[in-house]
C-alpha cells in the first residue's frame, strides 16, 4: 500500500483548497508578526510551505544569530510546535503542519 495520497483522494478530500484557504490565513497572520516585531524580516511562502525571516535589522536584513534561533526553535518546540530549519544563515523557520 502506498503512503502517497492518490489524485483522486486528494480532489475528493479538497486538500489543495484546504492549503490554499489555512495557507492564506496562515500567511496574513504571521505578516502581522512582521509589522509588530523588527526581528521578523519578511514573512513569504506558498499554500502550507511558509518561511519567517528572522533578522537583527530589517534595513540591512541582517540575519539573527543561529545559535539564537536554536533558542527560539527548543523554545518552540517545548510549546509543541514543530517549526523547520532554512534558509542560507539558519535564520528561516519554516511551518511544519
Amino acid at each position: 500500500m502506498s503512503s502517497r495520497p492518490s489524485p483522486q483522494v486528494i480532489e475528493e478530500d479538497g486538500l489543495q483548497d484546504n492549503c490554499k484557504t489555512v495557507g492564506t490565513h496562515l500567511l496574513l497572520e504571521l505578516s502581522k508578526l512582521r509589522d509588530k516585531f523588527e526581528i521578523v524580516g519578511d514573512v513569504r511562502g506558498k499554500g502550507l510551505m511558509i518561511g519567517v525571516e528572522m533578522v537583527t535589522d530589517k534595513k540591512t536584513r541582517r540575519p539573527f544569530p543561529a545559535e539564537n534561533m536554536n533558542v527560539i526553535w527548543e523554545q518552540c518546540k517545548e510549546h509543541g510546535l514543530l517549526l523547520g530549519k532554512g534558509g542560507l544563515y539558519n535564520n528561516v523557520s519554516a511551518t511544519l503542519l
